[in-house]
């Protein structure tokens, strides 16, 4: 027998070499090299000026050329009767204005706001030649991810806002920093980004939600990038592991990876643990699951006599225990198998959704195929449940993130099968409803567009002039209007006027 470490060690160069087995050979799956954008280089000997300390509450904020500002962790300032600018004369030579820490942890650094700006009535900000950076992030699930502003949902509310020579890659390809959710007013709210570059999801969340409103983006010379191949959130994560007591300890520190800032997930999300053929789902929501940085609580696993609930005769569900494919179990003295279990599907599987608020048990419950018929179609009943409750020690396991799919498992699957590994990371370019106002020149827009419902408000312009990627999303792209494709479109006035 190997000694206990060297088994531990063998375990993970595998895990870090992205080894996959077929029978007793192991096969070393090769990174495919990506053609990403590439942020510019920082000049060697950049002078650093702490600002952490004098920035919060000035609305005129003028910055020196070819300088390094650091304004410390992420506060939100509401713009509330206030007009805030913060600018450079020198757009040749722009500082560098960064927030927030490399490898942001609240466990580690305290409390972060996720974004700058938080835009009430009667306000303006502008930011004129000043690159707005974030240093390098751990990547998760959905990796720290600031935005610039966010417009306050109050109908009555109007603002203007405008992002002018602004490169948010300057620290490099670290993501943060686009738009954040901008609400309509029948005043008109208006967003620009002018010459201006981003990398990472949430370029903007534009909608238009009341009567008659007005979300009016503009966006000239914009270069935006968050295609899949930028690897921008990560969903699968191989670990070493032990499972006793219903308690699952990782070898290292896994908990910020589920991009900890951001836990209780009751939505159509799902995070599971595979071991062997097997699944453990992690209920995310409860205050007990998370007992360490490296330790979860997984679901009860069943033992002995269990309530379950019956979703049609020979399906059982809950949410409350957990059974896997091949366990046994037994009902008025008939013996059953289950033969596979998968999440139940959406509605029911999110528990903020009206159908599970009125059906509260079939929130984020897992469904259990048998392999014959119950005598009964609904309802609940009380099983004999003649399994085992497993348990392991220094064993392969893999942390996933599920967004929205299903995860099926029966007798024959396999660790790691792809279709268990299929998932996307949390987050778009951009996710807009239909009727927002849209201004486009010489835009990039490179990645998923995501448009949503109407809102009750209304859309005067859809333009977009030499862009590209907008509709690379198929029927995702939904604008209210036809687009037009008419060049050389001058600035809405309000955005002149904030400009002059």
């Amino acid at each position: 027998m190997f000694p206990k470490k060297f088994y531990r060690l063998v375990m993970q160069i595998l895990i870090n070499l992205k080894v996959k087995w077929r029978g007793g050979e192991g096969i070393v799956t090769p990174t495919e090299p990506v053609n990403l954008p590439k942020p510019p280089v920082i000049d060697v000997g950049r002078e650093v000026i702490d600002i952490s300390n004098n920035f919060i509450g000035r609305n005129d904020i003028k910055l020196e050329g070819g300088k390094h500002y650091k304004a410390g962790l992420i506060k939100t300032q509401m713009l509330l009767n206030r007009n805030v600018k913060i600018y450079c004369d020198d757009p040749n030579n722009r500082p560098i204005l960064e927030f927030g820490v490399e490898n942001y942890s609240p466990e580690v650094h305290g409390k972060q706001d996720g974004l700058l700006f938080l835009m009430a009535d009667n306000s303006s900000l502008l930011i004129e030649n000043v690159d707005i950076c974030q240093s390098k992030q751990i990547s998760t699930v959905e990796t720290f991810n600031p935005r610039i502003l966010t417009g306050i949902q109050q109908p009555q509310a109007t603002w203007t806002a405008v992002i002018k020579n602004c490169d948010t890659t300057r620290l490099g390809n670290n993501g943060g920093f686009g738009l954040g959710f901008l609400y309509g007013s029948p005043k008109e709210n208006h967003a620009a980004l002018i010459n201006f570059k981003h990398f990472g999801t949430g370029l903007m969340d534009a909608k238009n939600p009341y009567k008659d409103g007005i979300t009016y983006v503009t966006l000239r010379d914009v270069e935006a990038y968050a295609r899949e191949d930028a690897k921008l959130n990560f969903t699968d994560f191989q670990h070493i592991g032990s499972l006793k007591d219903n308690i699952l300890t990782f070898d290292g520190n896994v908990f910020s990876l589920t991009s900890g800032y951001n836990w209780n997930w009751q939505d159509n999300d799902a995070y599971i643990v595979l071991y062997d053929r097997y699944t453990f789902f992690l209920d995310g929501y409860k205050s007990d699951t998370v007992v360490s940085q490296n330790q979860f609580r997984v679901r009860q696993q069943a033992k002995g006599l269990i309530k379950l609930n019956v979703l049609s005769n020979n399906q059982l569900f809950s949410n409350e225990f957990e059974m896997h494919a091949g366990d046994q179990f037994e009902y008025k003295g008939e013996y059953y198998t289950v033969i596979s279990k998968d999440r139940i599907g959406y509605p029911w599987f999110d528990a903020r959704t009206w159908e599970t608020k009125e059906k509260p048990e079939r929130g984020r419950s897992l469904v259990y195929r048998l392999n014959k018929q119950l005598p009964i179609s609904e309802g609940q009943i009380e099983i004999n449940y003649k399994g085992e409750q497993i348990q392991f020690k220094d064993q392969p396991i893999t942390l996933i993130y599920k967004g929205n799919g299903g995860f099926m498992t029966d007798l024959n699957t396999k660790y790691r099968a792809k279709d268990m590994l299929n998932s996307r990371g949390i987050g778009h370019l951009s996710y807009n409803h239909s009727d927002i106002s849209m201004d486009a020149a010489n835009v990039k827009h490179l990645g998923f567009y995501r448009g949503s419902e109407k809102g009750q408000g209304k859309s005067i312009i859809w333009n977009l002039y030499n862009c590209e990627g907008f509709e690379d999303s198929g029927t995702w792209f939904n604008p209210a209007l036809p687009v037009t494709n008419i060049p050389n479109l001058p600035l809405h006035e309000r955005i002149q006027k904030l400009l002059n």
